[in-house]
C-alpha cells in the first residue's frame, strides 16, 4: 500500500467485513484490505450496516486481536489501528447482533440509536491528534475520542 506523507490515513470503503460490523450483514470484504490499512496506520471507515460501531485499537483484524485502551486517546501507528462503521445516515435503524469483545463502542437500534455521524477534527501541529464523537440528530454525543497519529 502505497501512502501520502503526513500523519494521517484513512481507508474507506462501503461494505465492512461481517465481523467489524454489530449488524447482522453477511456481505464479505475480505481481510487484506483491512490488514494492509493497518500496516501503515490508517483509519478504516467503512459503511453498509444501518448502525454505529467502533473497535478498539486492532493489531490483527484477521485473528480480531486487539488492544484494549479504557483511558486516553487511541495511539495509532503503523500496525495498530482502528475502524469503525458510521452507517446512521439513512432511514432505518438496525438492532445489534453481535457484541464481541474487540468493539469499543456500539450504537444501534438496541441501544435506541438515531441518524447521525462521525465527526473528526484532525490537527498535524503541535501534534498528530484528532478529536472524534459521534453525534445523533438530538444533538447527543454517543462517542467522544481522541485519536494520537505516530505514522510518520
Amino acid at each position: 500500500l502505497a501512502t501520502a506523507p503526513g500523519p494521517w490515513k484513512i481507508c474507506s470503503w462501503h461494505i465492512p467485513h461481517p465481523l467489524m460490523q454489530v449488524g447482522g450483514k453477511e456481505d464479505d470484504v475480505p481481510w487484506g484490505p483491512y490488514e494492509e490499512c493497518r500496516k501503515a496506520g490508517a483509519i478504516i471507515a467503512t459503511g453498509h450496516e444501518h448502525s454505529y460501531s467502533r473497535t478498539h485499537l486492532m493489531d490483527n483484524f484477521a485473528t480480531q486481536k486487539f488492544v484494549k485502551t479504557p483511558v486516553g486517546p487511541l495511539v495509532i501507528r503503523k500496525g495498530r489501528t482502528f475502524a469503525f462503521v458510521s452507517g446512521l445516515g439513512g432511514a432505518s435503524v438496525r438492532v445489534q447482533k453481535r457484541g464481541d469483545a474487540w468493539w469499543a463502542a456500539t450504537y444501534t437500534k438496541t441501544q435506541n440509536a438515531q441518524p447521525g455521524a462521525l465527526f473528526c477534527t484532525f490537527h498535524s501541529a503541535p501534534e498528530s491528534k484528532a478529536e472524534c464523537v459521534f453525534i445523533d440528530v438530538r444533538g447527543r454525543r454517543i462517542d467522544p475520542f481522541e485519536v494520537v497519529s505516530q505514522t510518520n
